[in-house]
């Protein structure tokens, strides 16, 4: 739990870029607390049971996304803004694209999975005891050929899943302000009308309205954040599996050269930086599943509040 803890630092910076965060309800204190908990230690594990039996692979995003997507419609239409098509339709987006974005993390970790099926083979080869002898090396080079025929681990995620995902988040993001500056500027005018008395009707219904899309902006904002690091946490796994696969290929068709076996060696030097960077992606993509399921909860929560 520890270790998943670390990733979070990394997303204090979010925090502090973000200035217009509300007040009434912070994500990130909810996100905090979230992975402090049981109930993030049983997702994470839920997750971890799920990936690792392919026959659920079909729905493995619809067990990971919470509310499930298809409650999402109601809960809308229950809303104070049902009545408004624009804010209705824009919400709806928002909730479509965290359902895209935890597909995406689910998709990632089904590659991470492979990654540590696939890298069984080439950790029994680099935990052979060589000691420079021919025999020992020959059993090295049986476990790196089982290594190099594995398929790509992120074969189902391209380069432009992250792009797209990204322009969505962008887009979304731009529409949830505009929408919120737009509906400030009503309960301002409100508040000039009214002068010090309290909202009531159509005023108390625009600030729920308000800070049920300053959350979803604020969600918005953090998931394109944590998208734009596992995007580049996923280029840099990449590029490590490609240059092992080019090292082992190069044992493979020079077998019997002194070479080869000093380039084990330095496989064996770098492999605990490539499982530390396997597991720093691990991490990041669980922190993005609970901070997609937390703001979705957040802002169904402040919907069902705003009820009549």
């Amino acid at each position: 739990m520890f270790s998943k803890l670390k990733a979070w630092k990394a997303n204090k910076d979010v925090i502090k870029e973000h200035r217009d965060a509300p007040k009434s309800t912070n994500i990130h204190e909810e996100y905090h607390r979230a992975v402090r908990t049981k109930s993030y230690a049983d997702f994470c594990n839920k997750a971890q049971l799920l990936a690792n039996h392919p026959s659920k692979i079909k729905r493995f995003s619809e067990f990971l996304l919470e509310p499930d997507q298809e409650t999402i419609p109601s809960i809308l239409d229950s809303a104070t803004f049902s009545n408004t098509p624009e804010l209705k339709n824009i919400m709806l987006t928002y909730f479509d694209i965290s359902a895209e974005a935890s597909h995406i993390c689910s998709n990632l970790l089904k590659g991470i999975n492979q990654v540590h099926s696939d890298y069984q083979f080439f950790q029994r080869a680099l935990d052979i005891d060589d000691g420079d002898s021919l025999e020992s090396f020959e059993l090295i080079i049986i476990e790196l050929s089982s290594f190099i025929i594995s398929s790509d681990p992120f074969s189902n995620l391209e380069n432009h899943d992250f792009k797209l995902i990204h322009d969505k988040h962008s887009s979304v993001l731009h529409h949830l302000k505009s929408m919120r500056k737009r509906v400030g500027r009503k309960i301002k005018h409100l508040k000039r009308k009214i002068g010090g008395f309290k909202f009531s009707g159509s005023g108390s219904s625009l600030s729920k309205v308000y800070d049920q899309l300053d959350i979803a902006a604020k969600g918005t904002y953090i998931m394109n954040r944590d998208f734009d690091t596992m995007s580049r946490l996923v280029a840099r796994l990449q590029d490590e599996i490609e240059h092992s696969r080019a090292m082992v290929q190069f044992c493979l068709d020079r077998k019997e050269d002194r070479v080869s076996m000093q380039i084990v060696k330095e496989l064996k030097k770098s492999d605990f930086g490539f499982r530390k960077h396997v597991e720093e992606l691990e991490e990041h993509v669980y922190l993005c599943l609970v901070t997609i399921n937390r703001a979705r909860a957040l802002v169904i929560k402040e919907m069902k509040n705003s009820r009549p």
